[in-house]
């Protein structure tokens, strides 16, 4: 079905930019989606309001200051609105495994990516930076989590905790569902590092962890007893950060082993560093396969799972409004969305790029200069969408980055050669502004190689794009070439029918304005956007189409009634990159098939 947009024409001009104003349009959208049993205003789940259309009228609608944090039921128009959809639809989308597969698979996972040392060279130290990796590059616990508190106005301190896997509220697992995993995780880790420990020495360590930190909180009684916390001043911090350095490749694995051999010093002598070492990743592992799966036994309910997860990811809309405010309230919640965005990006990624190419994608992004200023916190760098094979790279690389310094911001270098391929792609620059296809992004400042660039929401954009490139150009293990080879073909061959289906949606594509000409009989085809087009610009714009289509190929959305606000969502990302054909007429204005 197409939808009739009248736009009305002024005699007095040959040419004339129809502009947008607000129109309510629940009444139409309910008509058209009528017997999708929708659950929630159509309008506002794409909008964050309930009015939105495009009229003639000089007066140009004006977001509300304050837009609504809810994930699903209401996303802001914002990069961090859309980040937070494309997790949820991520999360319903994603298959369930069984337990022995799942542990499996997040065991290996977890032993290709971290690259824990060989036992027979393990040692105190290795040792230590593997339960460091564990939990400050990738967010898990692993029988003993780090983590870097404070912040402006409070001294730096390193925190030391000990997990439970009871503790996640998103999981309902049984303990016999744990032991599963857990009894799967330990046999994928041992055959890997070529072990024999028990999952009676697992568990053996595990209590003894436990006992530790009892024993260490009732000597600290006014510590939190659910954390070993080691608090250091600031001078401490100094005199740390300057003996170790970590900003000069020793890493934080230094400090941390410091400051943690004394509290368990047991775990760190040659007779426990293996059993240590298997029972980090095995507990690691269980963490990662429960924020995987989803225990739910159908579709609403699998849906309600990931609406809560979702809804934890509303601080990141504080990315998109905090400007150039630098106080502490705002500091920590952008540490907060930050912490959270990791986790979030792990549980993509981590399943799917194998070791070998995990260790080239960090070879290439160690040549971004990342500049560390302690006193600002990251307000100009906003949050993409988050969607499968994009994960691998772009956010790859924000997890990568964050991995030791999520606590302070950074800034990203940019040089000149780069950029350049960054504009050829998908962008035209007119008096510093940059417009990528609908958006247009201020660029605070060019530089040479040496010189910071600050792109406000477009950093993103341009590592998006660089890292697509760096994906399709590089060679790749056999396995990974093989997959990434299928799902770009997948997308380039049904590019043209997705466009086509269900065409009672394209109207949404309509931009901000549309460029009318007519001639002395005003009956003129006006084409802003005709041809489908597959740069690696437009294909960051299109990734959630895996999704779709690509990961389910024999369905376009089976379950379109219950998870509407998913698929609307999708739809309002993927046509936003483009505009329609429009035939201008005398008598009905301009009628917006939108067959591209």
């Amino acid at each position: 079905m197409a939808i009739i947009v009248l736009l009305s024409i002024y005699e007095k001009s040959p040419q004339h930019r129809v502009e947008t104003a607000h129109f309510c349009c629940p009444d139409v959208l309910n008509h058209i989606l009528s017997g999708a049993n929708l659950s929630i205003d159509p309008c506002r789940s794409i909008f964050g309001r309930t009015c939105y259309a495009y009229v003639s009228t000089p007066d140009v609608y004006i977001e509300p200051s304050i837009p609504s944090t809810d994930p699903v039921d209401g996303v802001p128009i914002t990069e961090a609105g859309r980040a937070i959809a494309a997790y949820y639809r991520a999360c319903v989308m994603s298959p369930n495994e069984a337990d022995v597969s799942l542990g499996k698979i997040s065991a290996k996972a977890l032993v290709n990516v971290i690259d824990p040392p060989g036992t027979s060279t393990l040692t105190a130290h290795s040792l230590v930076a593997v339960l460091v990796n564990l939990s400050l590059e990738f967010g898990l616990p692993s029988v003993i989590e780090f983590g870097i508190s404070g912040g402006m106005g409070s001294a730096p301190y390193l925190s030391v905790s000990v997990p439970s896997l009871h503790d996640d509220p998103a999981t309902s697992r049984t303990q016999s569902s744990l032991e599963t995993l857990k009894v799967s995780a330990l046999e994928a880790v041992n055959e890997a590092l070529s072990s024999k420990i028990s999952m009676q020495e697992v568990d053996a360590l595990t209590r003894d962890v436990g006992k530790a930190k009892t024993d260490w909180a009732e000597k600290h009684p006014f510590e939190f007893l659910g954390n070993i916390t080691l608090e250091i001043t600031a001078v401490q911090w100094k005199e740390l950060m300057a003996k170790y350095n970590p900003n000069d490749g020793a890493g934080v694995s230094e400090v941390s082993f410091q400051l943690t051999k004394e509290n368990f010093a047991d775990l760190l002598k040659p007779k426990n560093q293996q059993q240590t070492l298997v029972s980090a990743l095995v507990v690691a592992s269980v963490k990662l396969a429960l924020v995987l799966d989803i225990d739910a036994n159908n579709s609403e309910a699998r849906a309600q799972t990931c609406r809560s997860r979702a809804k934890e990811l509303r601080t990141l809309i504080i990315l998109d409004r905090i400007g150039n405010l630098h106080s502490g309230y705002h500091d920590d919640a952008i540490r907060n969305a930050y912490d959270i965005i990791a986790d979030a990006v792990l549980r993509k990624v981590l399943s799917g790029m194998e070791k070998e190419d995990f260790s080239k994608l960090k070879e290439a992004l160690k040549g971004m200069r990342v500049l560390l200023p302690s006193e600002i916190v990251p307000a100009l760098l906003a949050i993409p969408t988050m969607t499968s094979e994009y994960a691998h790279a772009e956010l790859m690389a924000r997890a990568y980055v964050i991995k030791a310094q999520r606590h302070q911001a950074f800034v990203l270098s940019i040089s000149n050669d780069s950029l350049d391929d960054f504009q050829k792609n998908h962008v035209t620059i007119d008096g510093g502004r940059v417009t990528v296809p609908t958006q247009v992004y201020t660029i605070v400042m060019f530089g040479s190689v040496t010189e910071p660039l600050l792109m406000m929401p477009t950093v993103g954009v341009y590592l998006a794009d660089a890292l697509w490139q760096f994906i399709f150009t590089s060679n790749w293990s056999t396995a990974s070439n093989a997959s990434l080879g299928t799902y770009r073909g997948c997308i380039e061959k049904n590019s043209r029918s997705l466009i086509e289906w269900p065409s009672q949606l394209l109207w949404l594509s309509v931009q901000s304005s549309l460029e009318a000409t007519k001639d002395a009989q005003w009956d003129v085809a006006v084409d802003t956007a005709g041809t489908w087009n597959t740069t690696r610009g437009q294909l960051f714009y299109i990734t959630f189409v895996h999704y779709l289509l690509c990961h389910a190929p024999h369905s376009k959305y089976p379950t379109f009634g219950t998870d509407v606000d998913v698929f609307m969502s999708a739809f309002e990302d993927f046509y936003r990159s483009f505009k329609c054909n429009a035939t201008v007429s005398k008598i009905t204005g301009a009628v917006c098939s939108l067959h591209l």
